[in-house]
């Protein structure tokens, strides 16, 4: 069954709190292709022979409305432009989580002791890494936009809701 990407929300771990980061139009999470690692010795005569070797963790796009009155906004900025290497939690919530009367999602991420807890009712994508980049995109007739630039450290996890029950009363 397909999701729709309407009512995606993505967050970040900062400072100890779990922000949301409004304004979103676009996310990709980036890849995380392996490398190839060389196995050929010199009695192989017709082709060279790899096994799968470490991830290389690529970028993370976010596409945001940019807006200055924005906290998370300016955060995203600032860490950007930041001579620290500061690696951010970042935590992507589908569409496929509880919502409420309005069709906002309810299903949200909070943080204990540092620690954070998903809701199982809804599917997440997590990964660590560091901001690189929050360009201004300033066009005509548009609003001004930023594609923040996100690269991953370690191996991105997707974390599918657990499924619905499918009890069927029969005893086996």
């Amino acid at each position: 069954m397909s999701v729709l990407s309407q009512g995606t929300q993505v967050f970040m771990l900062d400072l100890g709190e779990i922000v949301r980061i409004p304004g979103a139009t676009a996310f990709n999470p980036g890849g995380n292709p392996r490398d190839q690692v060389e196995e050929t010795d010199l009695e192989d005569t017709v082709s060279r022979r790899y096994k799968k070797g470490l991830g290389t963790p690529g970028s993370a796009s976010l596409t945001v409305n940019a807006d200055p009155q924005e906290p998370a906004h300016v955060r995203l900025y600032g860490m950007a432009n930041s001579s620290s290497d500061e690696k951010v939690q970042f935590f992507v919530g589908w569409s496929d989580g509880p919502t409420d009367d309005d069709g906002k999602p309810t299903s949200l991420p909070t943080v204990s002791s540092g620690s954070v807890t998903l809701p199982e009712d809804r599917t997440w994508f997590k990964f660590e890494g560091y901001v690189s980049d929050f360009p201004m995109d300033f066009a005509t007739n548009s609003l001004v936009s930023s594609q923040v630039t996100i690269q991953r450290s370690g191996d991105g996890k997707w974390v599918p809701k657990t499924p619905a029950t499918t009890d069927t009363g029969a005893s086996t």
